[in-house]
C-alpha cells in the first residue's frame, strides 16, 4: 500500500520552523520599516506554503507547495540585497533563507 502524504514533510517542517524564527527576528522591533515589513510578508507567505507542503496529501501537492515557497524566497533574497535599513533582523532573515534554500 503506498504511503499517503508528502515524503519530505519533515524537511518542510524544519524549513518552516527556521523561517518562523527569521520572521520573529524581523518583527521584534515595533518600529519595523516598510521595506522590512515587505520582506516579513514574503517570508510569512513561504511559511504558509511550507505548512501546506507539510500536510499535503500527495507528493505532487507537496512539491508544488515547496516550489511556491522557494520562488517566494528567491524573490525575498533579491529584496534583501536592496534593504537600506539597519534593522537587526535582516541579517538573521538572510541567513535563514539561505539555509532553507
Amino acid at each position: 500500500m503506498p504511503s499517503i502524504g508528502y515524503s519530505s514533510a519533515a524537511e518542510a517542517r524544519q524549513a518552516r520552523e527556521a523561517l518562523g524564527k527569521a520572521l520573529e527576528a524581523l518583527q521584534e522591533d515595533e518600529n519595523v520599516p516598510n521595506e522590512v515589513m515587505g520582506i516579513a510578508h514574503n517570508i510569512a507567505r513561504s511559511v504558509g506554503a511550507l505548512f501546506e507542503a507539510e500536510y499535503a496529501s500527495t507528493e505532487v501537492d507537496g512539491k508544488t507547495c515547496v516550489k511556491s515557497a522557494l520562488g517566494t524566497l528567491s524573490q525575498t533574497l533579491a529584496l534583501l540585497q536592496d534593504v537600506k535599513s539597519e534593522h537587526p533582523g535582516v541579517q538573521t532573515a538572510t541567513e535563514s533563507i539561505a539555509r532553507v534554500i
